[in-house]
């Protein structure tokens, strides 16, 4: 083999690697613009009901102002894809008719939005404004699900704001969702009505899976409820692009053509916390639930790409989680004399060697293992008289403290 071809096959084995993995990034793009981005779709008439080819379709969101276009077909029907949620204008024009405009159209993840046009007779400077909301009823799929919007996530009061897992209940057909008060909990498992346990629903983040795949529980990454855009639950019907059925679809904020950002925190402490109910002659336990953060976003100006309109954006979040508390622990540990193997005012103890009770019920030094009596020093004496005879049965009552902490951004 000479050199000059070894050099060839290297280069074409590159090139093929190269083809492959630019393959690969085309298709992990579809599939998160399909799977977390919106669809509108309609048809162009003028006011006879005539088909109008070559219509020119823009739609542009609002709060960005990035557009996107195409034009309608032979059939004058129009296709506007991956679009991200939020608010949009969508406008039309075509030469010997009026322009139509359509503001206050709001698009949520994953929604296919039909639009039908009519379009007047007139200049095409003259504009037919349309104000109004997408409708309630979608005709494009069968899906069954809610929308749980970024007013819903940051208003709605939650008993423990670390994760979605308490908004999950705000959709129709969800079982065991609950919001989860301690620390971050991996793994949640809700179920869509008569479903499976743990293989009901799958997660995504962002177009990116969010499933612990061993075990088909979701969740793995718990973005701050502050940082969500909004996200979708989808309880029946969802297409084949998911792989399951029942889908939790996930999208976080993105900046936008507003400077805009916020600071916050949270915190509950024991200054308003009653003790447990058998931690009477304890000292109120520590506690202090300690959350805060912050976000900012906006645009990125490149002076020499700019054109009146910002193309990139910007947005980050972050988010501290402190927890300092104690559990009020009732349980029952040996009495000193018991550790001596003094059982006296207790049942009758058979010496298992001659089946007779041990004189006075106290069993003799020397039958007691050293290794146990060590063992029976480890645990703390009673500090209360008991609640069973000679000072048995609920006989310590203590405030055992631990601590967690997180940090997490986006």
């Amino acid at each position: 083999m000479s050199a000059e071809w070894l050099s060839r096959r290297k280069s074409h084995l590159a090139h093929r690697l190269l083809s492959f993995l630019c393959c690969l990034i085309a298709t992990a793009a579809l599939a998160f613009g399909q799977e977390t981005t919106a669809t509108v779709t309609g048809q162009v008439q003028d006011s006879s009901g005539a088909l109008v080819v070559g219509a020119q379709v823009t739609i542009t969101n609002t709060d960005t102002n990035i557009e996107s276009s195409v034009e309608t077909g032979s059939t004058g029907d129009y296709v506007l894809t991956l679009l991200r949620p939020g608010k949009y204008r969508l406008t039309v024009s075509h030469p010997g008719f009026k322009t139509y405009v359509q503001s206050g159209l709001v698009l949520e993840i994953n929604e296919k939005l039909k639009v039908d046009v009519s379009l007047p007779v007139g200049s095409v400077t003259e504009n037919v404004q349309v104000t109004g909301e997408a409708p309630v009823l979608s005709t494009e799929d069968s899906q069954i699900g809610k929308v749980i919007d970024n007013k819903s996530i940051t208003q709605l009061p939650l008993n423990g704001r670390l994760n979605i897992a308490g908004l999950l209940a705000l959709a129709p057909g969800i079982q065991n969702a609950g919001a989860q008060d301690q620390v971050p909990y991996y793994g949640v498992t809700p179920t869509v009505s008569g479903g499976s346990t743990t293989q009901s629903i799958a997660f995504s983040l962002d177009g990116v899976t969010n499933t612990m795949s061993w075990i088909e529980r979701g969740l793995v990454e718990y973005p701050p409820l502050d940082g969500l855009q909004e996200f979708k639950v989808v309880t029946s019907g969802a297409s084949a692009e998911f792989g399951k059925a029942n889908q939790v679809i996930v999208v976080s904020k993105s900046g936008t053509n507003e400077v805009h950002g916020e600071l916050y925190e949270q915190n509950r402490n024991r200054a308003l916390a009653a003790k447990n109910f058998f931690a009477t002659q304890l000292a109120k336990p520590p506690y202090n639930r300690n959350e805060y953060g912050g976000n900012f976003g906006g645009p990125i100006v490149l002076p020499h790409l700019y054109d009146g309109r910002n193309r990139t954006f910007f947005f980050l979040n972050y988010e501290g989680f402190n927890l300092l508390q104690a559990n009020t622990s009732s349980q029952q540990v040996a009495t000193a004399a018991e550790r001596q193997g003094d059982f006296s005012g207790l049942a009758t103890i058979t010496d298992p060697l001659s089946g007779k009770p041990f004189p006075n019920n106290v069993i003799p030094a020397t039958r007691i293992n050293p290794v146990d009596s060590r063992l029976g020093q480890l645990y703390p004496l009673p500090d209360t008289a008991g609640t069973g005879p000679a000072g048995t049965g609920i006989n310590l009552v203590q405030n055992l403290p631990y601590v967690s902490a997180v940090q997490r951004g986006s």
